[in-house]
């Protein structure tokens, strides 16, 4: 296992494309989807411009034939992800088994968008000290055509390659309404050095990699599995659902796609079953309980079950979704919450 770092800039280009170093970044099947909001993305830039550091990630190095998955560039709450899955092949890629809504998030911010707005950046803020916990860099997702100054967009800071931080600045300051003051054009000066400085110049992205490739042996990918579920289970980055998934997708490459079919139906009308839902349910009627322990997928027979018997399960929980708007007056999740 290697430790290496990169400029955040560097490792964002690095996702999605297997030309990169290492055959570039991507997700593997046992990911869950990206669940962080606008307001958990601005902390993460604002961590950075303050120069907290955001935790190591953990890659797997491998040329195994392993279903996997693009980063999202352009962000919405329905996206499906089996549009990001990208065919099986032997090329050497860097599998993200810890850091995806970092990265995600990341890659959001400086070179795609969130539910249609791109990321923005109040070049005047920062000049006030601010409480560990509260926000001193500000960032929100705007429209291009409404945002005015002095937001401007984060990746006209971040992209520029063969600019001074002082010609950049110089370009902000000439969309501002007025001509800024000495100290304005100073505080804009500052932030864009500290942009340049945390997310071109700086090695701030320190990354885990485990070797499969020169190391097949240490990391196959039933261990890769277990680690991922070692790695994120020690806290509330995953919940129970995610992990159980995880196993499941493991052996079941169609698994996304199955389930994210059957909630499409599920939900048609206003309802909002999820995958919690779904997995809970599978369980239930295979006479194993609704209680998530890891345990009942592991042994391996639970997942056989499921693969083997999964229409008549969709077509089951479907048979449930049929009988209460059939037969009572609700319509919606609203009225039925749980």
């Amino acid at each position: 296992m290697q430790n290496k770092k990169l400029p955040i800039r560097k490792i964002v280009n690095y996702l999605n494309d297997e030309e990169a170093e290492g055959g570039g970044f991507w997700l593997p099947n046992i990911q869950r989807p990206f669940v962080w909001g606008e307001e958990q993305i601005g902390r993460l830039f604002d961590s950075i411009m303050r120069e907290y550091p955001i935790s190591t990630l953990l890659v797997w190095k491998t040329k195994e034939i392993v279903k996997h998955r693009k980063f999202i560039d352009n962000y919405r709450h329905d996206v499906k992800l089996s549009s990001y899955f990208v065919p099986d092949n032997q090329r050497s890629k860097l599998m993200v088994l810890d850091g995806q809504q970092r990265l995600q998030s990341l890659y959001i911010g400086l070179k795609g968008s969130h539910e249609g707005r791109e990321l923005f950046f109040d070049v005047m803020s920062g000049t006030v000290l601010a409480a560990p916990e509260d926000i001193r860099f500000q960032f929100a997702f705007k429209d291009k055509t409404s945002a005015a100054w002095p937001w401007v967009r984060f990746k006209d800071i971040v992209f520029p390659t063969n600019k001074l931080d002082l010609q950049i600045a110089q370009e902000l300051a000439g969309a501002a309404s007025e001509k800024l003051t000495d100290q304005e054009f100073v505080t804009l000066q500052i932030n864009v050095a500290r942009a340049r400085q945390e997310f071109v110049n700086s090695d701030n992205i320190t990354y885990q990699e485990l070797d499969g490739i020169d190391n097949p042996d240490a990391y196959r990918p039933d261990d890769i599995v277990e680690i991922f579920i070692r790695a994120n289970s020690g806290g509330t980055k995953l919940g129970k659902s995610d992990l159980l998934f995880s196993l499941l997708a493991s052996s079941w490459e169609e698994a996304d796609g199955e389930i994210e079919s059957l909630l499409e139906d599920l939900n048609q009308g206003g309802f909002d079953f999820d995958r919690d839902f779904v997995l809970k349910s599978c369980l239930t009627m295979l006479g194993k309980g609704a209680r998530y322990e890891v345990g009942k997928f592991r042994d391996g027979k639970t997942k056989e079950e499921i693969i083997a018997k999964w229409d008549e399960l969709a077509t089951a929980i479907k048979a449930v979704r049929d009988f209460v708007v059939s037969k009572t007056y609700i319509r919606s999740d609203k009225a039925m919450p749980s």
